[in-house]
């Protein structure tokens, strides 16, 4: 099967958040007279297959370690260069502020992979904190903004074809809710892949937060029944039978994950947000927005874009906002949200981007590393290297090699030199016939105790070093083989998270939405392309 040679090849994760931002890089691309193809990585592991492209320049979607870097360039079938679009650039204080290594650190060939900044915050977060190469991090500005410029209006969905779609009436007041609660009613395969550090905590506050958000939304909608609000859960966040109920039993409710999210803040005439990024889309759309924390959300659990900025924590401060008629953004603070997202760079984020994708593309100096494709190993295979070939490799062998070294340290000490031309098992005999010569000399000194001279004190004192090269080496055994216990224990663990990973009805069903709701046909990507390029 032949390759499909383009130059720069798009791997993108999650739909809502990055399609249309990247057809706006492949339309700018294309304009300049290059090649793009854009693929999706949920719909290429459903169908267990590669994209069928090489490129000379691979653009993905995330890359923190050889995990996620050999993950997303699996799907090329040839790459040259990797670019980073780094969607994820706002970590919360506790993961922001934390020294220790975590699944989200930036290590390894992350450090030499070209990554988009949107602001100064970030780009010294790479830099200075994780050591990323300078030449591999610019501030760009963040690329959705760019759709909320006058020249992309005509992109947006009208607030009539949009509420209407969903069977919502265009002429009550609607609000849009803006979910972050990933940990709630994730499955448990997928929580291993998380964050230790604030994890509990985070989680915790999630379950509450969510629960008191629906139960004032709830006694809201019953008191004004003019009022509806759409209810955007966050990528992670799985099917919630709170939801589906609330759906049920409130007409002017409504759970959407369809649609990027620019198109919902332009059509709502309120915007609430608990702990999202897309708090900065809301704030440049001018649409009025606030933050919602029923429950107080710790520091380190908080976003550093909501710093000096207030919250509702009251139900009648949350009914008083939705009734207010004012036009303003009393919650978010302009001066933090312009160091993480680079409001004032002068150009469009996605005219900075495709002149550093140009410039990599063309760079001689900047190459990127091959690693081995990423590869699903069958569990029968794991199972019988975990248990069969790692506990021969690591344990028996490991054991005996310290008896056998045993054997070679007394012969080496002990043996008699002999001319090194002498055929080696001719030599392997003569040491061992002498060392059993010198111990049993060594033996008939200690026993008879002829004088301590310094020649009969010698060997001895030989007998005395051999023993205590020896005992260090047992030392050194019993260490390497506690080392070695834990390396397995961490290994068996690993095995079993991933075997839940592949086996748990629950994951299945989990990837199988994603698929559904991340997946878009050439017809779709094609129109979008189109849309963009009459507004170009």
């Amino acid at each position: 099967m032949t390759d499909k040679h383009v130059d720069f090849l798009f791997v993108y994760e999650v739909k809502a958040r990055e399609l249309e931002n990247i057809c706006l890089l492949a339309c700018e691309l294309e304009r300049r007279g290059y090649t793009t193809a854009i693929v999706n990585s949920w719909t290429m592991l459903k169908k267990k297959k590669d994209s069928g492209y090489s490129c000379d320049t691979l653009v993905i979607s995330a890359c923190y370690n050889d995990e996620v870097y050999r993950f997303f360039t699996g799907f090329a079938r040839r790459y040259k260069k990797v670019f980073c679009l780094q969607w994820e650039q706002v970590p919360v204080n506790y993961s922001y502020e934390s020294t220790e290594k975590t699944s989200w650190t930036y290590q390894e060939t992350a450090l030499h992979v070209r990554n988009v900044c949107w602001g100064r915050k970030s780009w010294e977060r790479l830099v200075e904190k994780f050591g990323v190469d300078e030449n591999c991090a610019r501030i760009t500005g963040y690329i959705a903004l760019d759709l909320y410029l006058p020249q992309f209006r005509p992109l947006l969905k009208s607030r009539e074809q949009l509420l209407g779609e969903i069977g919502a009436d265009p002429k009550k007041k609607t609000c849009l809710f803006v979910s972050s609660f990933a940990y709630v009613n994730l499955p448990p395969a997928l929580e291993a892949t998380a964050d230790e550090d604030g994890k509990s905590l985070t989680k915790k506050i999630s379950s509450q937060s969510q629960k008191l958000v629906l139960a004032w939304i709830e006694k809201l909608l019953e008191r004004y029944p003019d009022v509806q609000f759409i209810y955007r859960p966050h990528p992670s966040e799985a099917e919630n039978p709170d939801l589906l109920t609330m759906q049920r039993k409130h007409r002017g409710f409504f759970c959407v994950p369809q649609f990027t999210i620019r198109h919902w803040i332009a059509a709502c005439d309120k915007v609430y947000i608990w702990n999202s990024t897309s708090a900065i889309e809301a704030w440049v759309s001018g649409v009025k927005t606030y933050l919602l924390r029923p429950v107080s959300l710790p520091r380190q659990c908080d976003m550093p874009i909501f710093e000096n900025s207030k919250a509702i924590q009251t139900y009648e401060a949350f009914e008083t906002s939705v009734l207010d008629q004012e036009e303003s953004n009393p919650s978010l603070d302009p001066a933090v949200l312009d160091q993480w997202y680079g409001l004032h760079l002068g150009q469009a984020a996605y005219l900075n981007i495709c002149d550093w994708l140009e410039e990599t593309r063309s760079d001689s100096a900047y190459q990127s590393p091959q690693l081995p494709r990423y590869a699903s190993v069958p569990c029968w295979k794991m199972w019988f290297e975990y248990n069969v070939v790692y506990v021969w490799m690591n344990f028996i062998a490991h054991r005996f090699n310290y008896r056998l070294c045993c054997l070679r340290g007394w012969i080496t000490l002990l043996g008699p030199e002999i001319n090194r031309s002498c055929p080696r098992i001719v030599r392997k005999l003569y040491k061992l016939v002498g060392c059993g010569a010198r111990l049993a000399q060594y033996g008939l000194c200690m026993l008879f105790a002829q004088k301590q001279s310094r020649e009969t004190l010698l060997p001895v004192r030989r007998v005395h070093e051999v023993q205590q090269a020896l005992e260090a080496q047992r030392l050194q055994y019993w260490s390497d083989r506690q080392q070695i216990r834990q390396t397995y224990q961490q290994m068996r663990a690993e095995f079993k998270r991933m075997v839940q990973n592949r086996d748990t009805r629950q994951k299945k069903s989990y990837d199988a939405s994603k698929y559904l709701l991340n997946r878009s046909s050439e017809d779709e990507i094609n129109r979008i392309k189109h849309q963009i390029n009459e507004c170009l």
